[in-house]
This record gives C-alpha cells, structure tokens and sequence, in this order.
C-alpha cells in the first residue's frame, strides 16, 4: 500500500502486478570478493606455491564462501585460519597481526570490508521475476511484451505521460483486451496516455478522449483531430468515418460500443 495514493490507486497497481512475482536472491561473488581482498594484504604471505594458488591460500584463511560465510566474518565470528593448527580468530584479531599488511593494509581492509561503496562490488540484490509462473526467459513475445509493459505501468502508475507504439504488435491480444484496455480507462484519470495503434478495439473501447488521424498524400502530412462520435460514416466524413476506414474493425468495434451505451 502507498500512502499517498487513494484507495482505487492502489488497486489498480494491484491489478497491474497480480501475475507478475519479484523475489531478490542475494548474490556474494567469490571471485570479486578475493581479488579485491588480495590488493589489501600483504601478498607475500599469500605467494603461491606448487601445492596451492594464491587464490587458495586466501579462501583456506579467511574461510569466506557465501553471504553467509561473509555477515559471520563482519560479525567478529571466529572465522579465520591464521596459523594453520585449526585454531580461528575474529576479524578484529586478524587486523593486528601486522605481517599480514603492507603499509596502512589493515585500514584498507576494513574500508573493502565495511564500506558500502565496496561492498556492492562483490555483494548485491538481483531481482527475479517471474510471470504466470514462469521466468522471462521462458515467457513467449507476447508475453514477453505484456511483462514489460505491465512492469512500466507499475513503476511510475500515475506520474509522467505513457506513450505506446502499437501495443499490438508485442502484446497478447487477450491481454489488450481483458486487462489493457479496462487499465487505460482507468488510469488516464491520473496521467495521460498516448497510443499510436492500427487495432480499433484499443482507440474505440478505451474510451479514447481525443484521436488523431495522420494522412499521407504524396510529401504532404496532414492531421484530423476529434472525438471518437465526431463525423459521418455514410458522408464519409470525420474522425468516426476515418476509424471505420483505416483501423482493423472499426465497424464492428463501433457496433459493439453503441450497443453498450445505448447510442442509436
């Protein structure tokens, strides 16, 4: 719930979210952790040997394999393996053993372990979405585009302008009919919205306040602005008689919107 929306609002972002799950996995990085570790200590008592690489010698001392092998390590847990006899150690100790830093080592390993601006380089939130149940990956073009469009509607619902190019080419149509179209009808309330389409289901049933029509005749473009009832089909005249003539079923789209509302 957001506070500063009202009641109808916040239903409608519900409406717009309710097939779509965002979950946020917690991803730690082993490789960035260690080799920003390395440029923090003294490299000479992590050398690498024929037995074992530099990189291993640092993962068998710090014992760091996970985010939450890390919070342990943040939390002065007895983590380390210094002297390798299996006794371990915090952090806190760690920092005053000199012979493990070179010069001002140990501040730069408490700013890479502690200071936010570093930490988001090898630990971070990915989120995951899923549609229906199934991940973007595995969603259609249809859905795809539905996903998307539903993402973008909930992210800024009742803030800037929403422009749409022909939804009907990336979109489900049940999804433009069923869901889109009662969702523009709703929400162009609270901000406007634009749609650049050839379906005359999208302009027709959404209620459209205004509709531009574009001509091309020759190098010459021209506009016709007016309302949805502006116009004469049999005259052939106006914006009625241009949506009946250019979009995909506008006769039809009109003959069931006169049935809805009574217009004779």
């Amino acid at each position: 719930e957001n506070d500063s929306w009202n009641k109808e609002q916040n239903q409608i972002v519900r409406d717009i979210l309710s097939d779509i799950n965002i979950r946020g996995s917690i991803i730690f990085d082993n490789d960035k952790f260690y080799a920003g570790l390395e440029g923090c200590i003294n490299r000479g008592k992590f050398r690498a040997s024929n037995e074992k690489s530099t990189r291993q010698k640092l993962t068998d001392t710090f014992n760091v394999q996970s985010y939450t092998d890390f919070v342990k390590l943040l939390n002065n847990d007895k983590v380390i393996s210094t002297d390798g006899d299996g006794e371990l150690i915090t952090i806190e100790d760690f920092f005053w053993k000199s012979e493990y830093f070179n010069q001002g080592g140990r501040y730069e390993l408490m700013h890479y372990l502690f200071s936010p601006e570093k930490i988001k380089n090898y630990l971070y939130v990915n989120a995951e979405f899923t549609y229906k149940g199934k991940t973007v990956d595995q969603l259609s073009v249809g859905q795809r585009g539905t996903f998307y469009v539903s993402l973008k509607l909930a992210t800024d619902p009742f803030g800037s302008p929403f422009v749409f190019d022909q939804p009907e080419d990336d979109l489900d149509n049940s999804f433009i009919m069923k869901q889109l179209v009662p969702l523009f009808k709703k929400i162009k309330k609270y901000r406007q919205v634009i749609i650049v389409t050839h379906n005359a289901n999208l302009v027709i049933n959404s209620d459209s306040e205004q509709v531009i029509v574009a001509n091309y005749d020759g190098d010459v473009i021209s506009y016709e602005v007016g309302a949805i009832e502006d116009g004469n089909i049999r005259m052939q005249q106006g914006i009625r008689h241009h949506i009946c003539s250019i979009l995909e079923g506008g006769h039809i789209a009109f003959s069931v919107r006169e049935k809805k509302y009574g217009i004779q």
